[in-house]
């Protein structure tokens, strides 16, 4: 399985919540671009600088980020950004592993990476009363 990482505002947690399943848009994982920005870092940090990548595509407040596991054959790299990978069909709510979630207020800087807070996958309807 490979770890993937999305951005997700509202609509999406609601569409999770009632169909099941999210439309996959701007997903990340570790891909060579990313191995990339840290040559000598180790698979911890590529999947940090991962999800921190799919945090800076956010455009919800609090900044929103779902991590979910995906079978590889459903994986393909696409370009637009490092990092950024085309999946073959949705996201669904089985498959996802947890929620990062930002500060309110608070997006992804230049020279800082945003501090996320951790949510079970079961704590979806937490996470999307945030956005409220």
């Amino acid at each position: 399985m490979i770890r993937a990482y999305m951005p997700v505002d509202a609509d999406a947690l609601d569409a999770l919540s009632r169909e099941g399943s999210v439309r996959a848009a701007h997903v990340v994982s570790v891909t060579p671009g990313v191995r990339a920005l840290a040559p000598d870092g180790d698979e911890e940090l590529h999947e940090h600088l991962a999800c921190q990548l799919a945090a800076a595509a956010a455009t919800s407040d609090p900044v929103i980020v779902v991590a979910f596991d995906v079978r590889p054959e459903r994986v393909e790299e696409a370009a637009g950004h490092v990092g950024a990978i085309s999946l073959l069909g949705d996201v669904a709510l089985r498959d996802v592993a947890c929620f990062l979630v930002g500060d309110p207020g608070e997006r992804v800087q230049d020279d800082a990476d945003l501090e996320l807070s951790w949510y079970d996958a079961g704590e979806r309807d937490a996470v999307r009363a945030l956005l409220t």
